[in-house]
């Protein structure tokens, strides 16, 4: 909300672009990692926007398990990604809007989701005495 200025408008539509190329022949239903990878650099973007040191180096931080996490709810459930794809498309559309408000909140209930899915992930599982944090 208070630093979505500083987002380059140019990167969000291409972002917005990429994340629209949901039909059955995109690479996102080959291949994950090719989403992984963009949905890495999105949220990246975003951190990087905040102009935050504190934030910019506490999520340097546990970026790596959030991508163990993001890659374990997202291999266990298609749905998920495609979740994740509308979420991040709100957020965009939000930002181009420049209705800092509604990218807020968007962005928010994006990291709700994302955090539930990881915690059914770990709680929810047949056999998760094998999953250790």
């Amino acid at each position: 909300k208070n630093y979505g200025s500083a987002l380059d408008e140019g990167v969000l539509h291409k972002f917005c672009e990429d994340f629209s190329l949901t039909n059955k022949s995109s690479e996102w239903f080959k291949d994950n990692r090719t989403f992984y990878s963009l949905d890495t650099s999105f949220h990246q973007m975003i951190v990087n926007a905040c102009q935050n040191i504190y934030l910019c180096q506490n999520y340097e931080l546990i970026q790596t398990h959030n991508e163990r996490f993001r890659f374990m709810t997202g291999n266990l459930s298609p749905q998920r990604l495609k979740d994740t794809l509308l979420e991040h498309l709100s957020i965009i559309n939000a930002c181009l809007k420049k209705d800092w408000e509604d990218a807020s909140q968007t962005l928010s209930y994006h990291l709700e989701q994302s955090k539930q899915a990881a915690f059914r992930l770990i709680f929810d599982s047949p056999g998760n005495n094998h999953i250790t944090l």
